[in-house]
């Protein structure tokens, strides 16, 4: 019979029957217990490692490992445990005694192993393919939809042979070009699409003779850690797995290439804040012509832009607009974009001109000298006919002033303006009348809205959104005829109009407008707000 326990206890008493078992009237110290607890094994754990190492090696899953070549015997496997599971290639051969794998540090490994008299050993990617999933062929790739992408614009001509090369090569190996990768399958995120890709050689980025490249569906980004591709835009890998991407899953890529670059500022290049002060102050010769260098369609969308094609001839009596010079009858050419019909034109500020609508350029140390004038507060105008003066040359003043608005525009300017004293947030601001910045507008566009239908457009402004307007609609008077066919005109209206004000200083982007309260009797305000909150 197994004797009791009752009573108080020594703190030094074994609280323990004669059987080993541990009393159950005693409780027990929670830090001994610990507070992880093993719903499997019913086991308490004291720290977190302790824990994590126990539920990786008892109940941990297994990676991955998937066949792709049968007639090489090549695995894919993830190659670490944990965070994003890039997928790496391993070769195992039981026939011809054959191992390795694409980690470098597990090839060191195993030549240790190997010259310590163990040539056995293996990494622990080696060893996932005991429970490796058979090869299960994937589509193959076909013609007719590679020829569909070229007709749609996402992969060039030479691009396109090369593809095909590559692919007829792998298909006389009786291997696959493209195997696709998909980790959501096999419990993982869904996020990443990978594919192994046949690269025809062996190097020290595919030492199996393939490589990996990978598919952000969640961004539409492309990577492949093949060699070139940090100085290379794309590479022929990055095509083959879009070209089965768009073979067998189009609504994936779809996500990646409807990213068209509509917005204005896309289509023209911006221009730094901080500009190299030889391109501010030496003035480049004249080039007898200006022809933009780009080579690929900037505006279809895919990573494969179309080929442009030969140049055309927009004028031959363009004007460049120096300081102190003007030179006219230079020729302006432009290239077109054979899917979108778009013209490309020249727009490079390091050439040392800014093109304005392809018949005025502007040199860049014009824009500079216009600017100093700003922060020295002279007016745009006034600059331009003190030019006007001193060169004896009837100047289009107007012209030049919005020429000089469209490098503004384009430019990357900061705000960084405060007060040494107050900060981003005075308490106080004292405004004077500063007749620069005022212009003629007629009186009708500036007329209050009616008392009984104000809305929230009449008494808050998004400052951010109506700049950014205000800024498409100057680059794009470069590229229209006339102010009526600006697609980013926007008239300025009493509720239209925001003041600047700077990102540190405001709350937000939306900001109150009491413009229209002025004038009115405490009643009209109240019934005002009250209609508002309806």
């Amino acid at each position: 019979m197994l004797p009791s326990c009752s009573g108080s206890l020594a703190p030094h008493h074994d609280h323990f029957l004669d059987d080993g078992e541990p009393c159950q009237d005693t409780p027990v110290d929670p830090v001994q217990k610990g507070n992880l607890f093993c719903n499997i094994c019913e086991i308490h754990f004291s720290n977190t490692s302790n824990y994590k190492r126990h539920e990786s090696q008892q109940h941990g899953k297994e990676e991955p490992m998937l066949c792709i070549d049968s007639l090489n015997v090549i695995y894919v496997t993830t190659k670490e445990s944990h965070g994003v599971r890039l997928p790496i290639h391993v070769q195992k051969s039981s026939v011809i005694s054959y191992f390795s794998c694409e980690v470098e540090s597990c090839m060191d490994f195993m030549n240790i192993a190997a010259n310590s008299g163990n040539p056995g050993k293996e990494c622990f990617h080696l060893e996932r393919t005991k429970t490796a999933t058979s090869y299960s062929p994937p589509e193959a790739l076909c013609n007719e939809s590679l020829d569909e992408m070229l007709e749609k614009g996402l992969i060039s001509k030479p691009r396109q042979e090369e593809c095909t090369s590559l692919n007829r090569k792998a298909c006389s190996e009786d291997v696959d070009t493209v195997f696709p990768i998909f980790w959501g399958e096999q419990g993982l995120s869904e996020r990443y699409i990978y594919f192994s890709v046949y690269t025809g050689q062996k190097d020290n980025w595919c030492r199996l003779g393939r490589t990996i490249c990978t598919f952000d569906s969640k961004t539409g980004k492309w990577h492949c850690r093949c060699r070139g591709t940090k100085y290379r835009i794309s590479c022929a890998h990055r095509y083959l797995s879009m070209w089965w991407l768009f073979q067998e899953h189009p609504q994936l890529l779809q996500n990646a290439v409807d990213n068209s670059n509509e917005e204005l500022e896309d289509i023209s290049k911006r221009i730094p804040e901080d500009l190299p002060v030889d391109l501010t102050t030496e003035v480049k010769p004249i080039p007898e012509h200006f022809e933009t260098q780009e080579v690929e369609g900037p505006y279809c969308p895919g990573p494969s832009p179309p080929n442009l094609e030969d140049r055309l001839l927009i004028t031959r009596q363009a004007t460049v607009y120096g300081i102190f010079k003007q030179y006219k009858g230079v020729s302006v050419y432009a290239k077109e974009c054979p899917v979108c019909r778009n013209l490309v034109r020249f727009q490079e500020y390091k050439s040392g001109f800014h093109n304005y609508n392809n018949r005025v350029f502007l040199s860049i140390p014009l824009c500079s000298f216009l600017t100093a004038g700003i922060s020295n507060h002279i007016a745009v105008g006034r600059m331009i006919r003190t030019m006007e003066s001193h060169s004896r040359s009837k100047l289009p003043v107007n012209t030049l002033r919005k020429a000089f608005y469209h490098f503004c525009a384009l430019r990357q300017y900061s705000y960084n303006f405060f007060c040494y004293r107050c900060g981003h947030h005075p308490s106080i601001v004292i405004a004077d009348a500063n007749w620069k910045v005022a212009f003629d507008l007629p009186v009708n566009l500036m007329r209050r809205p009616d008392i009984e239908n104000i809305g929230p457009q009449d008494t808050q402004a998004n400052v951010a959104a109506r700049w950014e307007d205000l800024e498409k609609e100057i680059i794009a008077t470069g590229f229209c005829d006339d102010s009526s066919n600006n697609p980013y005109t926007s008239p300025l209206t009493y509720s239209a109009f925001a003041p600047w004000i700077g990102k540190h200083t405001r709350v937000d982007d939306k900001v109150p407008k009491t413009e229209i309260n002025k004038g009115l009797s405490q009643s009209e305000r109240v019934n005002s707000a009250c209609r508002e909150g309806r």
